[in-house]
């Protein structure tokens, strides 16, 4: 379990107002179907011959929103349609 949990969250602040934060949430580890998947290796890079970009590419998992003013710190989560768990 402890090698499968979540590592700490990715920020973001709004960059000139400052009344907004974005939480990214990033997996422990990459899923074994990513690890395995066939790839290139050209000069040091290691590429996905399918959609020729980086092979070993972070993303997030989850994102919400909150409001800095907020005295609760409420966090509201940001849903995706049609798109798979991967941001």
């Amino acid at each position: 379990k402890i090698v499968d949990s979540d590592t700490q969250p990715a920020v973001s602040l709004q960059p000139k107002i400052k009344k907004l934060l974005a939480v990214f949430g990033l997996p422990a580890l990459p899923p074994l179907s990513r690890v395995a998947k066939p790839e290139l290796k050209l000069a040091g890079f290691r590429i996905d011959p399918v959609t020729f970009t980086p092979s070993r590419m972070e993303y997030f998992n989850a994102m919400s929103v909150q409001f800095l003013d907020d005295p609760e710190q409420n966090q509201i989560p940001v849903k995706f349609e049609g798109v798979d768990s991967e941001i």
